[in-house]
């Protein structure tokens, strides 16, 4: 038995052969059962232009015929060509004729191949270019439309550190695109190596963000409101991204200038028709105003036609809506469009009268969408003629005159006189009440930022925010009759689980019973304030008038209130309070002594200085100006 080893069979090499392209048919034993016909028009394009550069594989098969084992798509290129009258049906193609294995030459045709690395083909497309050829010739070539030529040969124009790296597959195509961004060399390794060194991995919006940070994309609401064509004629560069069909400005610096000269004239125009005074500003700032009185605009007759503009709108949108079974694009376009020409005539139909906006003013800043956004109505304090000149004068000396309360004191003294309004809330809940639903309702109603004495989102968790964090410095009295009231509320409507029951167990509790349960509320919701606070909000001074609210009744100040106040300011109070003598007794002496003698003073009700019955009373009514109740 011989041991030598078996030669392979070998099998006879594929013989050259020309074959009309007519007597070309698919083969129904080719490996490649699933196809797509995309990319076939592109192929023929670059037969057509280069020639068929890679021969069919081809066997025998009856009628004399001869089927494509390998080469499908080239084949149906080809007929394609034949449509387009480039060529005949009866042209010879070059094949290779194979007799044996037809099987197994389809799967190496198909399998035993590797496709174009990217930045290969990116980098021969600028070659191409290179030699002579324009870009629709390129794309003429290769099948291609002219924008996808534009944007490989940027990409095979990239620094050839950056395609060094996408040939390594250190970087994707799609952070090759955004490096495109920019034709300096220079800039697009500095940010490359820069986010390499960070380690934290490379994509597109980053490489993007740190090569347009001194660009605005035309996107922006600037550029909107601006316009390119007014940015072009006043000298502006513009750069176009290929790859996301981007536009941006460069010259942020001139695109501020025109933005700011657009709003200045937009400003003027208001004033020319009337209006005191226009703020611009690029950004809208939701504070301002906060602190000024607005006027609404009021509702004014239409003119007849567009009365009867508003009328015939009005009658179509409900015929759409009637007609349509089913919503499609065309019934909703058309409502939008109706939408857009009633919201101008509703504009129409409000307007300021001639006194208000004699004294008033407002806001010009942009939208995110580059449309004005306009707020009209804002009357300044110094203005409005419903702010006599005491109370301006007042307000001004108040806000001028340096406090002389620490900030954190102050703090503790808002939270105190906050816990007395609500025992006042709880002794009083109509007004409580009346309170809450007034600022409530006016928040939904009215329009624009208006100030409040409530944390209207607040939930009952966050009233702890409001305790004063140094105790009460004071003797502080009627918590235990606050305590009994809110004993007396029926809370436990609210602690049944199931919602609709214990809504049904509160619509079941008596008028008077859901008054309290409100004023509760209230007292919750309630925001610290003092009298001479700059955000004072009026009406919640007024509801304590109205409660006759009385701090003193509350809040005795010790010694612990008079620590955290200056010596001087001690003796300011010990000789308008107490006497005179008794400041100067005590004016020598350490300040924690000082504060012990005014605590026992004010806690004793004056007894232990032997007073007359005036002091007494001024002992007994004295509280920090800032806490008592304000006239409004």
């Amino acid at each position: 038995m011989s041991n030598t080893a078996k030669a392979p069979k070998t099998e006879a090499r594929p013989t050259p052969i020309m074959v009309p392209l007519n007597k070309l048919i698919e083969d129904p034993d080719n490996v490649r059962q699933t196809r797509s016909n995309d990319g076939i028009e592109s192929l023929a394009d670059n037969i057509h232009a280069e020639g068929l550069l890679q021969n069919l594989v081809v066997r025998k098969v009856k009628g004399g015929k001869y089927a494509v084992t390998g080469g499908e798509r080239r084949r149906t290129a080809l007929n394609v060509l034949v449509k387009r009258k480039h060529m005949k049906a009866s042209d010879q193609i070059p094949c290779l004729l194979i007799t044996e294995a037809h099987t197994s030459a389809s799967l190496s045709e198909n399998i035993h191949r590797m496709a174009m690395h990217p930045a290969d083909q990116f980098v021969a497309w600028a070659k191409m270019q290179d030699d002579g050829l324009s870009v629709s010739e390129i794309a003429q070539r290769h099948g291609s439309s002219t924008r996808v030529v534009e944007q490989r040969l940027k990409l095979g124009r990239l620094s050839p550190v950056l395609l060094d790296a996408l040939k390594a597959d250190e970087i994707s195509v799609d952070v090759a695109c955004a490096f495109a961004a920019t034709d300096e060399h220079k800039k697009q390794e500095e940010v490359y190596e820069s986010l390499k060194a960070r380690g934290w991995g490379m994509n597109a919006h980053t490489v993007k963000s740190a090569l347009t940070g001194d660009e605005v994309r035309s996107t922006h609401k600037l550029a909107i409101f601006v316009g390119q064509e007014a940015y072009e004629k006043a000298g502006g560069e513009i750069r176009t991204d290929l790859f996301e069909d981007d536009v941006y400005f460069q010259d942020i610096e001139l695109l501020n200038q025109l933005a700011s000269e657009k709003l200045e004239a937009e400003a003027k125009q208001f004033k020319e028709n009337g209006w005191a005074w226009i703020e611009i500003a690029f950004d809208r700032d939701f504070n301002a105003g906060s602190k000024m009185r607005l006027i609404h605009a009021h509702e004014i007759a239409l003119s007849e036609a567009d009365q009867q503009e508003k009328e015939k709108l009005e009658k179509r949108y409900e015929e759409i809506e009637e007609a349509a079974e089913d919503v499609n694009d065309q019934a909703i376009s058309e409502c939008d469009e109706i939408d857009q020409k009633l919201d101008l005539l509703r504009d129409k139909s409000l307007a300021y009268k001639s006194e208000e906006i004699a004294i008033s003013g407002g806001f010009l800043s942009l939208s995110h969408d580059g449309t004005l956004d306009v707020r009209l109505g804002y009357v300044r304090r110094e203005d409005d003629p419903k702010v006599s000149a005491e109370k301006r004068k007042a307000a001004e000396e108040r806000a001028n005159m340096p406090s002389q309360l620490t900030k954190s004191l102050r703090s503790d003294l808002s939270a105190l006189r906050r816990e007395i309004i609500q025992a006042s809330f709880l002794k009083s809940p109509t007004i409580a009440r009346d309170l809450l639903a007034f600022h409530t309702i006016r928040s939904v109603l009215s329009v624009g930022y208006h100030k409040t004495p409530f944390n209207l989102s607040a939930r009952e968790g966050q009233s702890a925010a409001s305790v004063s964090k140094s105790g009460d410095m004071g003797k502080f009295v009627g918590r235990k009759n606050t305590e009994k009231l809110i004993a007396k509320l029926h809370l436990d409507c609210f602690e049944i689980v199931d919602e609709v029951e214990s809504f049904e167990a509160f619509h079941a509790l008596t008028e008077k019973d859901k008054i309290a349960l409100q004023a509760y509320a209230a007292s919750l919701m309630l925001e610290p304030q003092l009298n001479d606070d700059p955000s004072l909000d009026p009406t919640l001074e007024k509801a304590a008038k109205l409660m006759s609210v009385d701090v003193s009744k509350y809040w005795t100040p010790d010694s612990d209130f008079f620590t955290r106040l200056t010596k001087k300011h001690i003796e300011e109070i010990a000789s308008k309070v107490i006497t005179a003598e008794f400041a100067q007794r005590h004016a020598e002496s350490k300040k924690s002594d000082f504060a012990k003698a005014m605590g026992s003073a004010f806690n004793s009700g004056g007894k232990t200085t032997h007073l007359n019955k005036a002091a007494i009373d001024r002992i007994a009514n004295w509280v920090p100006e800032c806490m008592e109740v304000a006239s409004v």
